[in-house]
């Protein structure tokens, strides 16, 4: 079962002063709800724990009537099929009591100003964002072989993303026959992800979803933040239209690295060369109409994830309870990545 609905607005505005404006906005939701399908393996799920209707049919021999056997106990709820305390589930059950739940919601949009100072000269600024919160909801009823306590989990996560580009641009002819073109500018970017989740197990009423209708309840969270600036600049020199020669630089300070390693610097260059236009024989072929060489060499940047350069200490809280004992016993743990 999937609903999905989009809306998209956008605009444009020039104003006497030359000054240009035009934005445009999206927004998306979506609902989809599916039965849970695991891989299968041996004659159950191929990992324990979870549930899946498409195991459930892939292990059931043919000559089963699955449409014409119940698959559900009048009294507890639980499953009946063929073979009782086998891995394998009534797929009937495992489609009326289960189910994954994902919803999202997105919004995305950028909105671009441009002046013209002159003829030669030009401002441009660019700010775009794009967010989302998506919420997983999984529900298995108690009763089933595969989880036959039932299980219920939760998470919710929200991602933001914007980014500012600003650029001086620059245009004009050195000579006659040579003309220099380029920007200078900068970016920023910066992106933040946060989850909750929670996982419960033991359902007390039967079909009854919440985390309050489980006796084991199990919760976790996490968070990132990651923030990106940098300057950049491109020059071409153009000689006659048909040769062309550009550099490229731009250099980035990122915190996912530790702050003598933050900034990098990564250059191109390139030269292209329009034969089509610079040899007059060519110009009235009737084979070849647009003739360009180009070569090139340049270099770009990866940044590691956020939180690798330095090694963290984990922590659990009610990590078990020792015998006889009704306090349970947090721990820390060093974790098994060195930082780098």
């Amino acid at each position: 079962n999937l609903k999905k609905h989009n809306l998209a607005l956008g605009g444009g505005a020039k104003l006497a002063n030359g000054l240009k404006i035009n934005a445009i906005l999206n927004y998306a939701v979506s609902d989809r709800v599916t039965p849970p399908a695991s891989p299968g393996g041996g004659s159950g799920t191929q990992s324990g724990g979870v549930a899946s209707v498409f195991s459930d049919v892939l292990y059931t021999p043919r000559s089963i009537d699955i449409f014409g056997l119940p698959y559900q106990s009048e009294i507890d709820g639980s499953q009946t099929y063929y073979r009782q305390t086998s891995q394998i589930t009534h797929p009937l059950w495992t489609l009326n009591n289960t189910r994954n739940n994902e919803a999202v919601a997105r919004f995305w949009g950028s909105a671009n100003m441009n002046y013209e100072i002159n003829d030669n000269f030009s401002l441009n600024a660019r700010f775009s964002a794009d967010q989302y919160t998506q919420t997983n909801t999984s529900l298995i009823n108690r009763g089933g072989e595969q989880v036959p306590d039932g299980l219920y989990s939760t998470l919710d996560i929200a991602n933001k993303i914007s980014d500012l580009l600003v650029t001086f641009n620059y245009d004009f002819n050195l000579t006659e026959d040579l003309n220099l073109s380029g920007f200078v500018g900068g970016n920023s970017r910066r992106e933040t992800n946060a989850g909750n989740f929670t996982s419960s197990t033991q359902q007390f009423i039967f079909n009854l979803p919440g985390h309050n209708n489980f006796i084991e309840n199990t919760a976790g969270s996490f968070q990132s933040e990651e923030n990106l600036l940098g300057l950049l600049a491109s020059a071409t020199l153009g000689y006659k239209s048909f040769l062309y020669l550009q550099l490229q630089a731009r250099n980035d300070w990122t915190s996912t690295l530790e702050k003598e390693n933050r900034s990098i610097f990564y250059p191109s260059a390139n030269v292209s060369f329009i034969l089509t236009d610079a040899i007059e024989s060519l110009q009235n072929s009737r084979a070849i109409n647009y003739l360009k060489v180009r070569a090139g060499i340049g270099t770009s940047a990866g940044y590691p994830n956020p939180y690798r350069t330095r090694t963290v200490l984990g922590t659990n809280t009610r990590s078990f309870q020792p015998f006889g004992s009704s306090t349970p016993i947090n721990t820390n743990n060093v974790s098994n990545n060195l930082g780098n």
